[in-house]
């Protein structure tokens, strides 16, 4: 039970890096500058990791205006 739990605790942490990097990547960069591409180098995760998380890149921006409006309240 307790390797479960850290797997899901290490999958929910490497989810957070990887929106974090996107928000500084959106930030610096703009919508057309952000690529799961880009995001996979910044986090030297496999493109496929990134994809294991978010489906694309609207998916991750989606994530991304989730996660603002959750620190908002």
């Amino acid at each position: 039970m307790a390797t479960s739990e850290r797997k899901k605790r290490e999958i929910q942490q490497r989810e957070e890096m990887i929106l974090d990097i996107a928000r500084n990547m959106l930030v610096e960069r703009g919508y057309r500058g952000l690529s799961m591409d880009r995001i996979a180098e910044a986090t030297e995760y496999s493109k496929g990791t990134i994809y294991q998380h978010f489906t694309c890149k609207e998916d991750l921006v989606i994530a991304l205006s989730i996660q603002t409006m959750a620190k908002r309240e």
